[in-house]
C-alpha cells in the first residue's frame, strides 16, 4: 500500500521563497529514487511563510530505505526556518 510524507517548514518572514527554491532543488533529487511515486513542493495559501515537501512512496519501508533527510542543519545555517519542520506519514487509499 502506497504511503504519503509530509514535512511541513516555517520560513522566516520574507524567506518562503528562498526555502521553497531549496525545497525543489531537494524535491528533483527525491524524484528518481527508488520507491518514489511523487514529489512535490507546495505553498500555503493561507500562510505565505509555510512551505510542504510532499512525497508519495510505494510503501513506508521505501522511503525510509531511501535515507531521505532535510538537510536542517543547511536550512538552519542559511537562517531560513522559523520553527523545527513537522513530519507525517499518510495511507494512501486507492490509485495514485
Amino acid at each position: 500500500m502506497s504511503i504519503a510524507h509530509t514535512t511541513e517548514l516555517r520560513a522566516k518572514e520574507g524567506l518562503a521563497n528562498t526555502l521553497l527554491n531549496r525545497l525543489e532543488a531537494l524535491a528533483s533529487q527525491i524524484i528518481p529514487l527508488a520507491g518514489c511515486l511523487k514529489c512535490r513542493v507546495l505553498k500555503s495559501q493561507v500562510d505565505p511563510n509555510v512551505v510542504v515537501l510532499f512525497d508519495v512512496w510505494e510503501s513506508k519501508e521505501a522511503r525510509l530505505n531511501s535515507d531521505i533527510t532535510i538537510p536542517s542543519d543547511t536550512l538552519e545555517e542559511a537562517n531560513l526556518l522559523a520553527e523545527q519542520p513537522n513530519s507525517r506519514y499518510f495511507t494512501v487509499k486507492g490509485d495514485w
